[in-house]
């Protein structure tokens, strides 16, 4: 058993080795903060529908980012959201989901290097699939402030004759991030389904999924409590320390994705080598 997961671990070494893993998550971080402010404002442009306030979105970004990649948006989430530009949903808010799904065109370009598949899908469909994936991921973000900030304004119209214990409260809590982070890992499922251009069950992306949803929210909390405890980005980049914690946030994101669809790909390859079939 021990001998078995030594050489798992072992594939999985190799494979991210030989797929480049760490190089292949700094170009899709590039890719991906590029594509970064122009989802930001598609996102914002569906907040301006929901009575929220720019302080209110600010307080749960600020449970993602980093305080100094907090500061970077925070100007825009600002401008944006109190100043309830109507015509951003429209023109700006299309053009801005166009170039925000080039982020998730990288992830799908990495899925199939992990697969070692060649793209076989036409552009319109490749494109379609990203867009589609931005939409989600938007969704996702906007469900979870809504939970996170009316989330005791739905306790309280459900609730409101009940006296919560303690541990109900408690329970209510840890309730709205149980089901964040099962939504998370639905996209993750579906992201690692339908994004590489090889054809895969739903019970394969499970691993990859899991690990993904696991590993970016530890990785985002814990990288988060690191720059804003112990690290100074701007004693070395100066003004533009945001942009490096930004950089180096999606960084880490970046490689956790990729990092999951390895994991699904090492599982299949190690299931096919059992059964004597061919390797992908």
């Amino acid at each position: 058993m021990i001998g078995r997961f030594y050489r798992f671990l072992m594939r999985m070494y190799t494979r991210v080795k030989d797929d480049d893993i760490f190089a292949l998550g700094a170009q899709m971080a590039y890719y991906l903060i590029l594509s970064f402010f122009p989802f930001l404002i598609f996102l914002i442009a569906l907040v301006n529908y929901i009575p929220i306030s720019s302080g209110e979105v600010l307080r749960n970004l600020l449970t993602i980012l980093p305080y100094e990649a907090y500061i970077l948006v925070r100007d825009i989430v600002v401008e944006v959201v109190d100043t309830r530009t109507q015509g951003l949903a429209s023109i700006s808010g299309i053009l801005a989901l166009w170039f925000a799904s080039n982020g998730i065109g990288a992830i799908i370009s990495g899925l199939n290097k992990a697969y070692d598949e060649r793209e076989k899908r036409t552009f319109v469909k490749v494109r379609f699939i990203s867009i589609v994936f931005t939409l989600l991921i938007s969704l996702v973000i906007v469900i979870s402030f809504i939970l996170l900030v009316f989330g005791g304004v739905i306790k309280k119209q459900l609730l409101d004759d009940i006296e919560l214990t303690p541990v109900t409260q408690g329970a209510w809590n840890t309730g709205r991030y149980i089901f964040i982070s099962s939504v998370i890992l639905f996209i993750f499922l579906a992201l690692f389904k339908y994004g590489p251009s090889r054809r895969l069950k739903w019970r394969e992306t499970i691993p990859g999924a899991a690990f993904s949803t696991l590993g970016w929210l530890g990785t985002s909390i814990g990288f988060s409590y690191y720059v804003d405890n112990f690290a100074n980005y701007s004693a070395f980049y100066g003004s533009i320390g945001g942009v490096a914690i930004l950089l180096i946030w999606l960084y880490f994101s970046a490689v956790v994705i990729l990092l999951g669809g390895e994991l699904n790909a090492a599982l299949i390859y190690n299931k096919h080598q059992k059964k004597g079939g061919s390797h992908i």
